[in-house]
């Protein structure tokens, strides 16, 4: 919402608290910032994959009977995609073991912030391949992201 800065400086944040996706965003913050201390004592108390394996089993049973409710003709759809399936969920799975192993040597904070830079991805892909508008605005969010990230490095 950064170019509702004309209505005044403080309208993005006003906005952050006014408009419906803006408020998602930050439940999903709050809870990400929740989930990312129990990963941490999961973690702990096992290992970083006997913690992926046991979030990605509870994760499906919970989402399993929304699935049913929600879609049509699953087993067509399952048939149809296990290419992309099959590939997703090792991408998912190489992606949170690397998580669940940083979780276990480097401090929570920081891991989540150099995990938020998928964001700058979503950024440049959103821009080049989905042909976005509005590119300058996300780039001073990424910048100042990396920014972060280099800082974290260097201390």
């Amino acid at each position: 919402n950064f170019q509702e800065r004309r209505q005044g400086y403080f309208e993005p944040f006003r906005k952050l608290f006014t408009v419906k996706g803006s408020r998602y965003m930050l439940i999903v913050a709050l809870l990400y910032s929740i989930g990312a201390n129990i990963d941490k004592i999961g973690v702990r108390n096992s290992s970083p994959l006997v913690w992926s394996l046991t979030i990605t089993i509870a994760a499906s049973i919970f989402l399993f009977p929304i699935m049913l409710k929600k879609s049509d003709n699953i087993p067509t759809q399952l048939i149809s995609y296990r290419k992309y399936f099959i590939l997703l969920g090792l991408c998912n799975s190489v992606a949170l073991i690397c998580q669940m192993t940083a979780v276990q040597m480097a401090i929570i904070p920081y891991i989540i912030a150099v995990k938020r830079t998928s964001i700058l991805w979503s950024s440049l892909f959103g821009f080049f391949l989905l042909k976005e508008s509005g590119i300058e605005e996300r780039l001073t969010g990424v910048i100042l992201m990396v920014m972060g990230i280099l800082l974290i490095a260097v201390s």
